[in-house]
């Protein structure tokens, strides 16, 4: 065997070592796949050919569950703002209902205040709610104060104008996007733990054949 041989095969199995290490701390987020690293990082150590091929495998089906949760999370993501208006209308629509106003409005006032928004897509929206037809709940308020609410359609000063629909919808597409993110991160880890597994299980394997 040539000099250049074992020196590549020695860099494959630091890669994969390195590799396998780098996936089980970045698996730290995948719960599910914990196991699946320390196994690969076990096998690379200990040098099991056929454990190698086995976990190896186990990270290709790993990355297969990805991509299908990947295209799950986009299209969820697409729909996010549909859902949030869906969501932000029930939610104004049962504030003032007796069995169910003590759940929507303290979920609808938490949104109000968080967001600092007002209403579906506009602070308006309120007017259809109450029956005076110019009040808000207070959490509209720049300032939230007991009544500060009342009647505060009229001049519009001390309450917010932006509807709370987009920035509850951008606010979970930007999540949406960081699993997106950190499932291409698992992806690119695990083929390249992978590849690099398969590689120096047919270095291992030679090295038996020459024994």
């Amino acid at each position: 065997m040539s000099k250049a041989r074992p020196w590549a095969c020695i860099t494959t199995c630091i890669l994969t070592i390195i590799s396998a290490l780098i996936l089980l701390i970045a698996s730290s987020v995948y719960t599910n796949r914990l196991i699946a690293a320390i196994g690969l990082a076990y096998v690379a150590f200990r040098r099991f050919p056929a454990l190698t091929t086995l976990f190896s495998g186990l990270l290709v089906a790993a990355v297969l569950l990805s991509i299908i949760c990947i295209i799950v999370l986009f299209i969820n993501r697409a729909n996010v703002r549909t859902k949030s208006t869906r969501e932000t209308g029930f939610l104004m629509a049962d504030y003032v209902s007796t069995d169910l106003r003590k759940n929507s409005k303290s979920v609808m006032d938490t949104v109000q205040e968080t967001y600092q928004c007002c209403g579906a897509d506009q602070a308006l929206n309120w007017a259809t709610i109450f029956s005076d037809g110019k009040s808000t709940p207070d959490s509209c308020c720049h300032i939230v104060t007991p009544g500060c609410g009342n009647s505060s359609l009229v001049s519009q000063t001390n309450i917010y104008i932006r509807g709370c629909v987009e920035p509850v919808a951008s606010h979970y597409r930007q999540q949406y996007s960081i699993l997106i993110g950190l499932n291409f991160n698992f992806i690119l880890f695990a083929l390249v733990s992978a590849v690099l597994g398969l590689i120096f299980e047919r270095y291992i394997r030679e090295q038996y054949q020459m024994m």
